[in-house]
């Protein structure tokens, strides 16, 4: 399960990609992804260049996304 919108901009990197991903990644992969749930088989999705990490414990605040957001990812 995630939530997937395109992204205005962003730097792809093929060297730092993957295979898979950890629940709480967020992706950029075609396109801007929060990936929450889906672990277990994400090994096959490809390509994968995680920017971020959501904790585990606010991945249940994550699922109750309304489908129409905007988000803005900043360094820390």
């Amino acid at each position: 399960m995630d939530y997937c919108y395109s992204a205005a901009c962003g730097t792809y990197d093929p060297l730092e990609t993957h295979a898979g991903w950890r629940n709480g990644d967020i992706s950029l992969a075609g396109g801007f992804a929060i990936l929450f749930d889906g672990e277990e088989e994400s090994a096959a999705y490809r390509n994968m260049m995680i920017i971020a990490h959501i904790d585990d414990g606010h991945l249940d605040l994550v699922k109750q996304f309304p489908a129409d957001m905007k988000f803005t990812v900043e360094a820390a």
